[in-house]
């Protein structure tokens, strides 16, 4: 604005000195009127616009055109002072913008540099999240992979409990039965031990036979003194008896062997008090042999 201001005066001023050199009064006169109107709300002079008015129509002296030389050198020395302060206005201006710039420039590359460690942060802190997401999936996932081996090992523990209670029970029945075995071979030793001893006893005593009794004994037994009826199934017995030998052992007690049930019978002789007929009962039973039993004395 005083960039303008000035120009428009100064171009008024030179208008006005050109016409004043060449003694054009009333254009003088008129350009400076002009320059007045123009320049009164800056730099009021009622002095200038009252010597226009006033000698307007009448030939200027030259006292007139030197003060209004006068004037306008000094309306030019105000101007160039007006053109100065705004030049200097300028100056500083532009000086503090280019400090302002420089200033947001600063602040510009400030924020930048923080935005991008931010964001590296930002970027790291994304990695390290990821990571640890999917080392907590892949720990899910082992988590539920040993979940299904321990549910199926609890099964098998379950199916294991069970079938060792079973394993148990067979054990504990098989156990029993070894035991009566076991005591029926004991029974069955005594008794053979017995027997070997009477025998023994009994050859010892007994005088060789000679003769006509020694070919009576060598010939096949015809007949028999007693006879004893009775009946080799017991209560244990699962098929029919198949009687494959029978050894008579002193004492009256009689052994069996059954093939039809894989076992020894061991009958013992209980003479009735009503009847002189004898009557057995079976006393133990040895179960469990592959072979056919030879009952030989």
């Amino acid at each position: 604005m005083h960039e303008k201001l000035c120009a428009s005066s100064k171009a008024y001023v030179s208008a006005v000195k050109a016409a004043l050199r060449s003694h054009r009064r009333e254009i003088a006169a008129e350009i400076f009127e002009r320059a007045i109107d123009v320049l009164s709300p800056d730099f009021p002079d009622p002095t200038c616009k009252s010597l226009i008015v006033t000698h307007g129509d009448k030939p200027l002296e030259n006292m007139h055109v030197q003060e209004a030389q006068t004037k306008c050198l000094t309306l030019e020395s105000e101007l160039e002072s007006v053109r100065q302060e705004a030049q200097n206005e300028r100056s500083t201006l532009e000086s503090e913008l280019e400090y302002v710039r420089q200033e947001a420039q600063t602040k510009c590359l400030t924020l930048e540099s923080e935005l991008e460690s931010v964001r590296q942060e930002v970027q790291n802190e994304r990695s390290t999240l990821e990571s640890k997401l999917e080392s907590v999936r892949q720990e899910a996932q082992s988590n539920s992979s040993m979940k299904k081996n321990v549910r199926r090992l609890d099964t098998r523990l379950e199916s294991l409990a069970i079938e060792t209670k079973d394993s148990i029970k067979e054990l504990t029945e098989v156990s029993k039965e070894n035991s009566a075995n076991i005591k029926g071979l004991r029974k069955l030793q005594i008794l053979m031990k017995n027997q070997t001893t009477a025998a023994a006893t009994a050859a010892a005593v007994t005088p060789p036979p000679t003769g006509a009794t020694a070919s009576a004994l060598s010939r096949p037994l015809m007949g028999v003194r007693q006879r004893a009826d009775f009946t080799v199934k017991v209560t244990a017995d699962k098929r029919t008896p198949s009687i494959y030998d029978v050894q008579l052992l002193p004492g009256g007690r009689l052994l069996l062997a059954d093939y039809g049930n894989m076992c020894v019978k061991l009958f013992d002789t209980q003479v009735s008090s009503l009847n002189t007929e004898n009557r057995h009962q079976c006393i133990s039973s040895l179960d469990s042999f592959t072979n056919p039993l030879i009952i030989s004395l």
